[in-house]
Formats: structure tokens, sequence, C-alpha cells
């Protein structure tokens, strides 16, 4: 706020603050408003520090944008090399994605979406597409409770595995499915 608007604020303050007093004795009256004025002096100490400091951020805006612009450019750059083309909306993955997923978000390595199954229904759908490319479950690290689930599959041909993980979000269950180095 400007300082007329404090002004402003600290003279209503000092009115209402008259006002409320009237019925007061004259004592309590007298606190009640060196209180209001107290208040008034606070505010505008505060507005005349914090004002310096918000032209000066205002003033580097401009120049921290312009030096963040190529961190961010590399970063996106570096992401992308790590992860890949990142498809959305369709399976640019090698896995399985049944035919009725929803919010699928792809790359070479990984998929993500969302389907109408249950988590039990998602872990047989993936025992039986991935069992059926030759790939075999690990059962010692098959896990299941909570509404989630985990399972790894050896066999790639690369040598990683194949971890696919979900967890129920009610009507639907989120599957993410990925290539990973697991002992």
């Amino acid at each position: 706020m400007n300082r007329k608007t404090w002004l402003l604020v600290g003279i209503v303050a000092l009115m209402l603050m008259s006002l409320a007093c009237g019925s007061l004795p004259f004592g309590q009256v007298q606190n009640a408003l060196e209180s209001a004025k107290d208040a008034v002096d606070s505010s505008q100490s505060i507005l005349e520090t914090a004002q310096p400091l918000a032209l000066t951020a205002a003033a580097s805006a401009p120049e921290m944008m312009e030096s963040a612009q190529p961190l961010m450019e590399t970063a996106a750059a570096e992401a992308q090399e790590q992860v890949g083309e990142v498809g959305v909306g369709e399976n640019n993955s090698p896995f399985p994605v049944p035919e009725q997923a929803e919010n699928i978000m792809t790359t070479e390595s990984m998929a993500n979406y969302q389907v109408s199954m249950t988590v039990e229904e998602a872990m047989q759908y993936y025992r039986d597409q991935l069992g059926a490319q030759g790939l075999v479950e690990r059962t010692n690290l098959t896990m299941a409770e909570g509404g989630t689930f985990s399972m790894v599959f050896d066999g790639a041909p690369d040598g990683k595995s194949v971890v696919v993980q979900g967890v129920s979000l009610g009507t639907t269950t989120n599957i993410n499915i990925r290539y990973e180095e697991v002992q």
C-alpha cells in the first residue's frame, strides 16, 4: 500500500477508537488513543522499510529472469536427453498399456497412465502381458498392500528389470512401468 493509504487507515483507526472510547473514563481513552497512534506510527515505519525493498526487487526482476532463462533451457535439454522424447496421449513406450488407459505419458523407457482397473486386475494384466513376452516375475519382490502394488519382471532385452507400480485412486488405478536396474 502507498503512504496515503496507510495514513487514511491510521486516521480511520483513530476516529473509530475515539468513537469507541466515548464511554470510557478519561485515562482509558487516553491509553486507547496512544495505542492507536503507536499502531499508525508502526505502520508508517513498516511502509518506509518495505517500500525500498519492493522497489529494489521489482528493478532486479528482469535481470534475474534474463539470467535464469539460459539455466532453464539447459536443464530442459538435459532432462530431454536423459528421458528421451516424451509422448502424451498415446503409448510410444515399449511397454504394454491397456486400450482403455487415460492420461498417458510415455518415454522410450517409461510409461505412466490411469486406467479403470483394480489393483488386482492391473497386476494380472501385467503378469499376462509381460509373461507372454517371456519376462519372469520376481515374486519375492512382489508387494500388494493398502491399495498399492509393486512388481519386478526379469528378462528384458537390455538386461534391466521391468518395474511395474500402481496405486488405487478410487475408481481408477495409476500405473507406472519402467526399466530399472534391480539387484
